[in-house]
């Protein structure tokens, strides 16, 4: 009893702190299924939406995600005061740029190909590669040039590189396995063929609060309620029902691990 009463003091506690910033909020997703999709009404809808919806309303926040193209939304988090971002990859680049508020889901990536083409363990192995698809401004994008590969092939959205590499019309796709399976299964195309050439590593996205201008505290209230909010019986509920939707509608392995959408499992 005594604990209860002590997560309601703090609930409320941060409700009359964060308040004050409910005005000058941006709460910005750029949709990627299967965590965030908007249907033909712009309506967003998924697990990372309700998960950010839910720790507004601990925060006492009456603010909605809304949809802002990536590299608008990116350039805004990484700019603009009081703007909240999900889902944003955690890379040691991208480290002191945001507060990182929760994490969403995490995943296993690598670069996939859909002709015979050997697996190689460092990224000069793809020289022979003319073009590698990648949504424009992602980290992939980024660790692509990092590289100094000159084939990356930058699109608007996971959609269209997908359409791209199934048509031929890039080599390869620097994405993730469940990624891939999620997105050949919903625009029905054959991906059976793909292979992955290179693997690369766990990465974990998170709901991010941009730096620039905005009042630390804010960020330290925002972790406070996000980490209240995994903890209650509705987050546990509004998890799993996502997760019997995900099971049933895709085949796509994916389990929820303290708090985090895994979609990926180690095999040793």
């Amino acid at each position: 009893m005594a604990r209860r009463s002590l997560c309601l003091l703090m609930l409320l506690m941060l409700s009359k702190g964060l308040r004050a910033h409910e005005q000058e909020l941006w709460v910005l997703t750029d949709p990627e299924a299967p965590f965030a999709v908007m249907d033909e009404k712009s309506r967003l809808s998924g697990y990372a939406v309700d998960l950010v919806s839910g720790v507004l309303d601990v925060a006492g926040i009456k603010q909605q995600p809304i949809f802002a193209p990536w590299s608008r939304a990116l350039r805004m988090a990484m700019s603009e005061p009081n703007v909240l971002f999900f889902s944003v990859a955690r890379t040691p680049e991208r480290e002191d740029l945001f507060y990182w508020i929760t994490p969403v889901s995490a995943n296993r990536h690598g670069i996939f190909s859909l002709k015979p083409h050997p697996q190689v363990s460092l990224p000069q192995g793809l020289n022979d590669l003319k073009r590698i698809g990648v949504q424009k401004g992602d980290f992939r994008d980024q660790l692509l040039h990092s590289w100094n590969l000159p084939a990356a092939n930058e699109f608007n959205g996971w959609d269209e590189v997908v359409r791209s590499w199934v048509k031929g019309e890039v080599d390869a796709i620097f994405f993730s396995h469940a990624g891939l399976k999620h997105y050949c299964w919903q625009l029905q195309v054959n991906c059976d063929a793909m292979q992955e050439i290179l693997p690369y590593q766990v990465v974990t996205t998170y709901l991010v609060l941009s730096k620039a201008g905005t009042e630390p505290h804010l960020a330290t209230e925002l972790q406070q309620a996000a980490t209240a909010y995994k903890q209650t019986a509705h987050y546990q509920r509004m998890a799993q029902s996502w997760l019997k939707e995900y099971h049933q509608s895709a085949t796509i392995d994916i389990y929820l691990q303290d708090g985090v959408m895994n979609m990926w499992r180690d095999s040793h």
